[in-house]
């Protein structure tokens, strides 16, 4: 690997920076789960948010994860600037990380709130 120390230099960073900011995006992570909770028609278990990702999903009539609305979910909040990802069985992830604070999650829950409603 020719480039090897930009890469370690990334990893160095993680290591002797960024690790305080783990409680910050795991705070800022189980923020955003407690606020999809709160939204009618979303799934969320905001008791398994471990880390700094969520999953969440809308529901349709049966209580099931509508996947076609998740869909829609995701393209409009990306319009509105809140930027959401399909998980593998379905659901939408969330990642909180470095640069995202909590006004940025309290943004997110307002666009999820106004696509959803």
């Amino acid at each position: 690997m020719r480039q090897a120390g930009i890469i370690a230099a990334a990893g160095v960073v993680a290591l002797t920076e960024m690790v305080d900011r783990l409680a910050d995006d795991h705070a800022n992570a189980c923020h955003f789960a407690d606020g999809l909770a709160e939204i009618p028609g979303i799934v969320v278990a905001p008791e398994t948010v471990e880390t700094n990702i969520i999953f969440f999903g809308v529901q349709d009539g049966e209580g099931r994860i509508d996947v076609a609305a998740n869909a829609a979910l995701t393209q409009a909040a990306a319009q509105a600037g809140a930027l959401f990802s399909g998980g593998d069985d379905g659901r939408i992830r969330a990642i909180t990380h470095y640069g995202i604070e909590q006004a940025d999650v309290d943004r997110a829950l307002a666009v999820v709130r106004r696509v959803v409603v």
